[in-house]
Formats: C-alpha cells, structure tokens, sequence
C-alpha cells in the first residue's frame, strides 16, 4: 500500500531504531519511476528500463522481473497480492506478484467523453474499485474502474484543475485540486 496503510498516513506503529543501516543493495538499470513499495516479503520498484522488479525485503535477491513495455509514470497500488499501475502509453493494468501474465489491461478512457485519457495520479483501493485521476484536453477527472476486471465503471469531472494525489478514508474518496 502506498505510504503504508489505506489511508496513505505513512505512520510506522512503534520507535524506528535511533540508527540507520543498508543491509542490502539491489544493482538495476534505469532511474526509479515509482515510490518503493514494501508488501510481505516483497520489495517493488519501478524503473525507466521499463521493468517492475521485486527484491527479497531481508536479503535484497531479486525475486521477480516484469517487463511492462512501458514506464510506469505514477505512484502503483497494491492489494490482496495485485500491483495496480498506469503507464505512459496511458494504459491501466493490473498483475499477481510472481507471474507473467497480466490479469486484466486496459486504456485510460473517460467514459462519453473520450477513448484515451492522461494519468495525474496512481492508484488508490477502495473496496472492489480503482480510483485514478486523469487528464483529456484541458480538463481532469477521477475515473473509477472495476479492480477485478479493469473495466472503467463511471467518471467524475474535477474541472480544470489537475487532482493531487487521491486518499480514501473512512468511505471516502478525498481529492485535493485547489481545494478538498
């Protein structure tokens, strides 16, 4: 989960040792992309070499290579095993940890409105739904989509202004856009 739980609060329950350590370090190519997510055993980055790739968090081997065929442009999620992530060739997609094969990929689309769309934030998890902001012309939206088969279930028009990054809590879908 991006910045620790649902509710993005990047709170880590208990004191962080008054030290700092590098137990491993991983060698790839390519720039980061993505915020470094930490899921179970699990370390996952996104670099501009158009890969994702899981390290193991206590030895840092790498455990996992997918080739997106892409770069991963915005913040990914993380849920119940599944990385959720867009791409700059402004497709959703959705992969198991470990496998090959996505489940589901799909456009960035603003359903009546246009077939393609821009991605202004990544993901967020709510429950059996995506919510992404993107962008069409000079306008911005959330679209929601269906987290189990990808599919863009409505959309919400935010108006000129580009949306910061989506937070949900307590039911709610908080989008910041020159006001809350």
């Amino acid at each position: 989960l991006f910045r620790r739980d649902r509710a993005h609060t990047g709170r880590v329950p208990g004191e962080l040792p008054g030290y700092l350590n590098q137990p491993w370090r991983a060698e790839t190519t390519g720039e980061i992309t993505s915020p470094v997510l930490v899921y179970g055993s699990f370390v996952l980055v996104a670099r501009t070499d158009r890969h994702i790739y899981a390290f193991d968090r206590t030895g840092g081997n790498q455990i996992w290579k997918y080739d997106v065929n892409a770069v991963i442009t915005q913040p990914p999620a993380l849920q119940d095993n599944v990385y959720y992530f867009v791409d700059d060739q402004n497709r959703a997609t959705a992969i198991a940890l470990g496998t090959q094969n996505p489940l589901w990929q799909t456009r960035l689309a603003v359903p009546n409105i246009s077939d393609t769309a821009t991605a202004d934030t990544g993901f967020v998890v709510a429950g059996d739904a995506l919510f992404v902001g993107v962008k069409h012309n000079d306008k911005h939206y959330i679209i929601q989509l269906d987290r189990y088969r990808g599919g863009v279930l409505r959309s919400f028009d935010i108006g000129n202004v580009a949306s910061q990054p989506l937070v949900v809590g307590h039911q709610l879908l908080y989008v910041a856009a020159n006001g809350l």
